[in-house]
């Protein structure tokens, strides 16, 4: 029943979001972890309660990680690991199980954002590339130039998110809703 009941608040949540795909991550210690493992539900009020310890990039994510990687689904080291990385754990929530990255995978993400210049990434934007590759959302030709300003805010603070996260030694759970 509680798996049925964090499904149902998963949904809720993606379909009040206009049934898009959201990124989502909380930074949890390793007894929290254990908790969200044992209790799933517990995923779910974490990754929406308005705590420091959470981030959504909205549908900036793929965006954001073709930018990194310069491919669609492939996780690379590093900063590749940021939006796709992780062992995966759990049912699946809607666009597939959540999944968890280590306290010492998250100061490896955090550390490479950190040489990661935004200026460096804006010079990987190219929408034909995007396009070809179905990174979501399809608005990439429609917006052009104009949809960078926002992946690049997206950026900076997923960055700041995995530097927090990084200083408190914290795992990473990330879910795409």
């Amino acid at each position: 029943m509680k798996k049925i009941l964090v499904l149902f608040a998963l949904l809720f949540a993606t379909f009040s979001a206009h049934a898009s795909m959201i990124w989502r991550a909380v930074a949890v210690d390793a007894a929290q972890f254990a908790q969200i493992e044992k209790n799933p539900d517990m995923l779910a009020r974490m990754l929406f309660s308005k705590s420091g310890q959470t981030i959504s990039l909205d549908k900036d994510w793929h965006g954001i990680h073709y930018l990194l990687t310069g491919t669609a689904w492939d996780v690379k080291d590093g900063a590749g690991q940021a939006i796709l990385g992780g062992e995966e754990f759990g049912e699946d929530m809607g666009y597939g199980p959540a999944r968890m990255l280590t306290a010492a995978e998250v100061k490896n993400i955090a550390d490479a954002l950190a040489k990661t210049a935004p200026e460096s990434l804006a010079a990987r934007y190219d929408v034909n590339a995007m396009t070809k590759l179905d990174i979501y959302p399809d608005v990439w030709e429609q917006e052009g130039p104009g949809a960078l300003a926002p992946l690049l805010g997206s950026y900076r603070e997923l960055a700041a998110f995995y530097r927090r996260a990084a200083d408190k030694a914290y795992i990473v759970v990330i879910v795409v809703v």
